[in-house]
């Protein structure tokens, strides 16, 4: 009878047990869900957005700019095109954990721009962050266009290594395609161009 009672109390503690781990993992889960969508505002960058914009671009691009002061120096020349070229930044609990730069190319009427640069801490990675810049961004810059010239955008323009993964996105949500590969470009790589032409009254 006691060997009976032991053996029910140790089937009670394992499956106890298996509740308890199937808790934590359902916990950590709905946790994991919590922070990957947790919001972050997009707004165009500042000048006091530098530091954070250069500390960032350090971590995301180090082969870039080298040091810390040429890579500020970099960005802050950037900003300082402003409205040629227009930085936005992703800000979740007060730090930027995200920027991206679009620059006309051939003047504001050519209707032309180019995706520049776009980076995101590794820390806030997948989680939709880069999607929400882009989009926000390129609706911003949209805005800007036809307010100052009644224009609309006539191509985009995304210049990336011929092995970033980050080509399925700009397929995706910029809907550019390759159409050109230049040989031994940047840092010995070869960079493919990616274009997205829109037709005449194509407003988004």
């Amino acid at each position: 009878m006691r060997k009976r009672e032991r053996g029910q109390k140790k089937v009670i503690r394992a499956a106890q047990i298996q509740l308890l781990n199937a808790w934590f993992i359902m916990a950590k889960s709905r946790m994991a869900s919590s922070i990957a969508k947790s919001p972050c505002e997009i707004r165009l960058a500042t000048p006091d957005d530098l530091p954070g914009v250069a500390a960032l671009a350090q971590v995301c691009f180090p082969q870039d700019n080298g040091t810390a002061e040429l890579t500020e120096l970099w960005h802050r020349s950037g900003m300082a095109a402003y409205p040629k070229t227009q930085y936005f930044v992703a800000v979740r609990e007060g730090c930027i954990i995200g920027y991206c730069s679009w620059s006309f190319i051939g003047g504001f009427h050519s209707g032309v721009i180019e995706l520049e640069q776009l980076g995101v801490h590794p820390d806030h990675r997948n989680q939709g962050v880069a999607t929400v810049m882009m989009k926000e961004g390129l609706t911003a810059v949209r805005a800007f266009l036809r307010e100052k010239t009644g224009r609309e955008l006539h191509a985009i323009k995304v210049d990336t290594a011929t092995d970033n993964t980050a080509q399925a996105m700009y397929r995706r949500v910029l809907g550019t395609e390759v159409e050109a590969t230049l040989k031994d470009f940047l840092f010995g790589n070869d960079e493919v161009i990616m274009l997205k032409r829109f037709s005449i009254g194509d407003k988004e």
